[in-house]
């Protein structure tokens, strides 16, 4: 937890330099472990399944013959709405941001900006 803080304020007071960091951290890890990232994640996907279908995946966590608390279908719900929540939470902000700071070819910025500043405050204040 101290280091996710930690990086967040490197980010936050240095965001230049922080971003050109991070950028070429990840362009050195693309280029020189590409392949093994592909590899890597297909052998987890894989461990992942074995595991799961295997005597393994009948191990439960609490106490033995102990009822779960919530059904699969309660699961899959639970699973939907935390994914669901999440995107909707993130893409909310980031997609009108993203067509503000890059607009179609068609419109021009200044139109684009009177669009979302109108746009964004019609619904609080109609008069």
């Amino acid at each position: 937890m101290v280091c996710c803080v930690l990086i967040a304020l490197v980010f936050l007071l240095f965001p230049n330099t922080a971003l050109g960091i991070a950028t070429r951290f990840t362009q050195y890890v693309v280029t020189q472990f590409g392949l093994y990232f592909i590899i890597l994640s297909s052998i987890l996907l894989l461990t992942s399944l074995f595991i799961a279908l295997s005597p393994l995946g009948k191990i439960t966590l609490g106490v033995d013959n102990e009822k779960p608390e919530f059904g699969f279908f309660s699961w899959i719900a639970m699973l939907f709405a935390a994914g669901m929540g999440s995107g909707l939470i993130f893409w909310g902000v980031a997609e009108p941001i993203f067509h503000y700071s890059h607009p179609p070819a068609f419109a021009s910025g200044t139109e684009c900006g009177t669009f979302y500043s109108n746009y964004s405050s019609a619904g609080y204040n109609n008069s």
